[in-house]
């Protein structure tokens, strides 16, 4: 990324016209080390992360994750 950074700032600052520009790289590491989701519990857990309706949902219908 920072290879490409450099490029991308070059850029910028020529089609605005402001060369005080800057660029700043922010890697979140939390979310870089979860990794995906394989089993249909795993992804079942993210889909809730995302959308709480989703625990509702599966109440509602007395569905069952498979393990």
């Amino acid at each position: 990324m920072n290879e490409e950074k450099l490029e991308l700032l070059i850029y910028l600052r020529k089609a605005l016209s402001n060369f005080k520009i800057s660029l700043t790289i922010i890697v979140n590491i939390n979310e870089a080390s979860e990794g995906p989701a394989y089993t249909p519990s795993e992804k079942f857990k993210k889909l809730a992360e995302i959308n709480p309706a989703m625990n509702d949902l599966k109440k509602s219908f007395d569905l069952e994750i498979e393990y």
